[in-house]
C-alpha cells in the first residue's frame, strides 16, 4: 500500500507540474491509474509468491508422505518376511522332528506346556523353566555330538537308562560308589533292574571291582548276593589278582546299555566329579571290550568268608543273653511297613537277671542288607528280665519280594562296646499270605554279655 501511495502522489505532482493551468482532473486521473496499476502489480507479485510457497509446502508434504509410506512399506515387508521366516523355521523344525526316529509328540507337548508356563507362571517359575529348558537343549545338543557331561553325580540318568534298556546291561562298580548302595537311589536302581529282567528279558551282568582281594568284605559279598537274587549275573574281581591285560581296563564306574550308550562316573579328588554319557560307537566298543576282559578274569564264585567265632573274647556263652526278634505283621509285602519287635532277653544265670542288678541302657541298630528300609535306624532299650517288658520296635519296609537279610547290632551306650550282632532273613511275599514263616531263625555273628 505504501508503494501505491507513493506512486500515486508522485504521479499527481509530476502531472500537476507539467500541466499547470489545465485543472486538476488530468493529474488525478493519471495518478489514480498509475496507483491502480502498481496495486495490481503488487497483488500479482504477492499472489505468485504465495502460490510458489504453497507449491513448495505441497511438494514437501507429498515427499514426507511418500517417505513415510516407503518406510511403512519397508517395515511391513520386514515384519511379513520375519513372520514367514518364523513359520518357515517352525515348519522346518517340525518337519525334521517328523522325519526323525524319535517320537514327535513329546516335542509338541514340551512346546505347548512351556508356552503355558510363560503365560501363567511367576517370575521365578519362568526363570526356572528357562533354565531347565536350556539344560535339556544342552543335553540334546551334546548327545547329537556323541557325548554329554554333567558336573557331579547324576543317578537319575542311571535309573532312566535302566528303564529304557531292551537287550543288555553291562555294569562295573568300584569302591567309589559303595555309599550309593546304602541309600534310596540303590533301591530305585534295583527296582528298575528287576523290571528290566522280568518285563523285557534284559540280560544284566554286574561286576564289582576292588583293588585287592582283602577288600572283598562280608558286606560286599552280601551286596552281591542281594543283587544276584534279582536274576542279575554278578561277579567280583580284584585288580591285584587280574592279568596285566585286564588291569588296563577303565578303573571307574561305567554301565553300557544295549551296547549303544555308556554311562560313566569319573571320581574327583574327594567325591564323584563328573557324570558322562558316551554314544560314540568307538567309545562304546572300547568300554564293552574292557568289560569283557574284566568279566572273563573275574571270579565266577565268591570266596567263602572267614568264620566268625560264636562268642566275643571272655568266653561268654551264646545262650546266656539272647536277642529275640518278633515279626508282628505276619506276612510282609513290598512297599508296606511291617513291625518288628526286639527284646534283649537275659537268661536265668546272667548277672542282669539278679533282682538288684543294674540294667544298662543299650543302643540297638538295625541295618538292611537288601533293598529295604528300616525306621528308625537305632533305638534305645534295656535288658529284659523275667516279668519285664523292655522292648523296642522297628518298621521294616521291603522294596521287592523275596528274601531280605537284616543285621541287628547291640551296643552298650556307656562304653560303645558291641555286645551282640545277629543276622536274620525276612521272607517277603509279592501278595499278602504268600509266604510263611516270614522271619527266619537268627544267625548269630558275634555275642557277648
Amino acid at each position: 500500500m505504501m508503494v501505491t501511495l507513493w506512486v500515486g502522489t508522485g504521479a499527481f505532482l509530476v502531472t500537476s507540474h507539467l500541466h499547470q493551468g489545465s485543472g486538476q482532473a488530468w493529474p488525478l486521473a493519471l495518478s489514480g491509474f498509475l496507483s491502480g496499476g502498481v496495486l495490481i502489480l503488487q497483488y500479482l507479485v504477492d499472489f505468485e509468491r504465495r502460490l510458489r510457497a504453497a507449491d513448495l509446502l505441497h511438494e514437501r508434504r507429498i515427499r514426507e508422505v511418500r517417505d513415510s509410506l516407503s518406510s511403512h512399506r519397508s517395515e511391513m515387508r520386514a515384519a511379513v518376511d520375519e513372520g514367514f521366516a518364523r513359520i518357515s523355521d517352525a515348519t522346518e523344525l517340525f518337519s525334521q522332528v517328523d522325519r526323525s526316529v524319535l517320537r514327535s509328540d513329546g516335542v509338541t507337548r514340551l512346546a505347548r506346556t512351556y508356552a503355558r508356563v510363560g503365560e501363567r507362571g511367576s517370575g521365578l517359575v519362568n526363570v526356572f523353566a528357562e533354565e531347565e529348558l536350556a539344560r535339556l537343549a544342552s543335553l540334546m545338543e551334546d548327545l547329537s555330538h556323541g557325548s554329554a557331561d554333567l558336573a557331579g553325580e547324576n543317578r537319575e540318568w542311571l535309573v532312566s537308562l535302566t528303564e529304557c534298556a531292551s537287550r543288555t546291561i553291562h555294569a562295573v562298580s568300584t569302591s567309589i560308589d559303595r555309599d550309593f548302595w546304602l541309600g534310596e537311589g540303590a533301591n530305585r536302581y534295583l527296582r528298575a533292574q528287576k523290571e528290566a529282567l522280568e518285563s523285557r528279558g534284559v540280560r544284566i551282568q554286574h561286576l564289582f571291582l576292588v583293588g585287592r582281594s582283602d577288600e572283598i568284605t562280608d558286606d560286599l559279598t552280601r551286596l552281591c548276593d542281594d543283587v544276584g537274587e534279582l536274576g542279575v549275573d554278578v561277579r567280583i574281581a580284584a585288580l591285584s589278582e587280574l592279568p596285566p591285560r585286564a588291569r588296563l581296563a577303565p578303573g571307574h564306574d561305567f554301565v553300557v546299555f544295549d551296547e549303544e550308550l555308556c554311562y560313566e562316573i569319573h571320581p574327583g579328588p574327594s567325591a564323584h566329579a563328573r557324570t558322562t554319557l558316551r554314544a560314540g560307537r568307538e567309545d562304546v566298543q572300547a568300554r564293552i571290550a574292557g568289560f569283557t576282559v574284566l568279566w572273563e578274569s573275574a571270579m565266577k564264585r565268591r570266596p567263602a568268608l572267614p568264620r566268625i567265632p560264636p562268642a566275643l573274647p571272655g568266653g561268654v556263652a551264646s545262650d546266656v543273653c539272647r536277642l529275640r526278634l518278633t515279626l508282628l505283621d505276619e506276612h510282609p509285602v513290598p512297599r508296606a511297613p511291617a513291625r518288628i519287635r526286639l527284646r534283649v532277653q537275659a537268661g536265668p544265670g546272667h548277672p542282669w537277671s539278679a533282682p538288684d542288678a543294674h540294667l544298662p541302657l543299650l543302643v540297638v541298630t538295625a541295618t538292611p542288607l537288601s533293598a529295604a528300609r528300616i525306621q528308625p535306624a537305632a533305638v534305645s532299650t534295656r535288658p529284659s528280665r523275667a516279668g519285664d517288658d523292655n522292648t523296642a520296635e522297628f518298621l521294616f519296609t521291603p522294596e521287592l519280594a523275596g528274601a531280605h537279610r537284616l543285621r541287628v547290632t547291640v551296643h552298650d551306650q556307656a562304653s560303645g562296646t558291641v555286645l551282640q550282632q545277629v543276622e536274620t532273613t525276612v521272607h517277603v511275599a509279592s501278595a499278602p499270605g504268600g509266604l510263611a514263616p516270614a522271619l527266619a531263625p537268627l544267625n548269630p555273628r558275634a555275642q557277648g554279655d
